[in-house]
């Protein structure tokens, strides 16, 4: 679970690093990389209120494994449209759908951490959900920057589908997800 955490954190954070990055790259001017920030970031505030009504009207599993295979699909398209069609609209569009779906992923798995340890403290459950996370915000950009070195920005981006892909696979090895995928029972609002 926590291995998931990570992974997923870990692509997003590149991904965030990376598009301001290349697009500085391609088109030399702060002003369009400034502009591709506010685009990746925008969106994922925007979604809170509409990723929160979904949390409740569906399984948190499936909402966070659509979102990380979205992902890695928004990935490809942004590639491929970059490569095809070039321009900085695709990055830009590829960081504003990462954006909205990690948001939507994000909810789900706070939602999940809350139901999947529910008999442990949930004191330590949050330090190793944010362990793994923190862990992946911190290193993200790294790898990133790492990776730019020796390959160009769209295997990085491959690296980042990959690495959504096995965030997905690993959490699908992840024993309690089966107990998971109902939704909670509903509350009495009285």
């Amino acid at each position: 679970f926590f291995t998931s955490l990570f992974l997923t954190v870990l692509a997003d954070q590149i991904l965030l690093f990376l598009v301001p990055l290349v697009i500085f790259q391609i088109t030399g001017n702060v002003a369009w990389s400034g502009l591709a920030f506010f685009f990746e970031t925008l969106p994922r505030y925007l979604a809170f209120p509409v990723a929160g009504i979904l949390c409740d009207r569906f399984p948190p599993v499936v909402l966070l494994r659509i979102s990380r295979l979205l992902r890695a699909g928004a990935c490809v398209i942004g590639i491929t449209g970059q490569v095809v069609f070039g321009g900085v609209w695709w990055l830009i569009g590829l960081a504003a759908v990462v954006g909205v779906l990690t948001t939507q992923g994000m909810l789900a798995l706070e939602m999940l951490l809350v139901r999947a340890f529910a008999d442990q403290r949930f004191e330590k459950v949050a330090s190793y959900g944010q362990l793994a996370s923190q862990t992946g915000v911190m290193l993200g950009p790294l790898v990133a920057a790492y990776l730019m070195v020796f390959w160009p920005w769209e295997a990085v981006v491959v690296v980042a589908t990959v690495l959504f892909v096995l965030a997905d696979v690993a959490f699908a090895f992840w024993p309690g997800q089966e107990r998971m995928e109902t939704l909670p029972p509903a509350r009495d609002r009285r």
